[in-house]
């Protein structure tokens, strides 16, 4: 929240030359004060920040028809209110002298806007004649990934992490994000210069895919560029096709010495199942990828080396497992098979 203080006094001549220290102006003695009250004014633009900076720039829009109140300090009880216009812009008028919170209203904002920290942390103080410049803010539930990941579905929040894949003009919109503990993923996220390892926020709505929670309707927005280069999770077949029993939903995971024991082509994209003999896990290979597939069949003595993946989960009606996406013919290596 930020301020802006102009003084207004009306001071007749007599007045004006007593507050400066200056002789009397001529015919003092007629000359009165001509306007002096214990009020000031308040008045700002009320904002949505749509780009998560926390501050009013140009990636916000205004609020219309909303209330702006000024509330004691103590207590919180409303003192003065107005509705701002079709541009965001409210006035608050005849404010009488003394300390108050400024902030939009709760019950006009509904349940998916929250007032930004700024915007309700510190009093502002009314002095005589004051005309203050308060530009408050709103904005979407700021949470964790853990957060988010419990968030009520259809809710409009922000989320941070750090991207596990990138997100180039190809392929089908998912971008993965790492937090402190677990794992969330984008989808239909628009075509942007995400690269892994960027510190990146997502807007989105909170959805279920496959029993796992998403967020849609993403706006991504960069934080830091490479701000960090996760490791991956090194699992068992078997670990990955159920993701740890749930928790790795989302993660980047490592199998290693894998035996390929099938293969089929769903809707393009090719499907190996692979198992290191704790149980099978399919790792789907997107078309998009161009992944070459001549030596990923079984019984021609080649295995899995290695193969890194991004674990998303599907349900065809026998309960949800997981599959291993590949980002790119670099996450896999082969191996003569034993």
């Amino acid at each position: 929240m930020t301020a802006m203080t102009y003084r207004r006094l009306f001071l007749g001549c007599a007045a004006f030359a007593a507050v400066c220290g200056l002789g009397a102006c001529a015919d003092a003695g007629s000359v009165t004060l001509l306007d002096i009250d214990a009020t000031g004014a308040v008045y700002g633009l009320a904002f949505l920040d749509l780009n998560g900076t926390g501050a009013l720039d140009g990636g916000d829009e205004p609020l219309p028809s909303v209330g702006v109140a000024l509330t004691s300090p103590v207590g919180g009880a409303v003192l003065h209110e107005a509705v701002t216009d079709a541009d965001g812009v409210f006035v608050l008028d005849d404010v009488p002298a003394g300390t108050y919170r400024l902030g939009v209203l709760p019950a006009t904002l509904g349940d998916t806007l929250e007032a930004l920290p700024s915007a309700g942390a510190g009093t502002l103080t009314v002095q005589r004649g004051d005309t203050l410049q308060i530009n408050p803010g709103v904005t979407f539930p700021v949470l964790t990934i853990e957060e988010a990941r419990s968030h009520p579905v259809g809710r409009r929040i922000f989320t941070s992490g750090i991207a596990l894949n990138a997100r180039l003009n190809y392929g089908d919109g998912l971008v993965h994000l790492k937090g402190d503990s677990l794992y969330l993923r984008g989808v239909d996220v628009p075509r942007s210069a995400i690269t892994f390892g960027d510190s990146i926020r997502f807007l989105g709505r909170t959805a279920v895919d496959n029993g796992q929670p998403v967020l849609t309707s993403v706006t991504p927005f960069e934080l830091v560029s490479q701000a960090a280069l996760p490791a991956a999770v090194d699992v068992t077949t078997a670990q990955a096709a159920s993701a740890r029993g749930g928790p790795l939903d989302a993660a980047l995971v490592r199998i290693q010495h894998a035996a390929i024991v099938d293969t089929a082509t769903v809707n393009g994209d090719y499907v190996v199942t692979v198992d290191d003999g704790s149980g099978p896990v399919e790792l789907y290979l997107r078309s998009f990828l161009q992944i070459g597939t001549d030596l990923l069949r079984p019984g021609i003595g080649v295995g899995i080396q290695r193969s890194f993946g991004l674990l998303v989960p599907v349900d065809d009606g026998s309960g949800t497992r997981w599959r291993l996406l590949p980002r790119g013919a670099g996450d896999m290596a082969l191996e003569a098979a034993p």
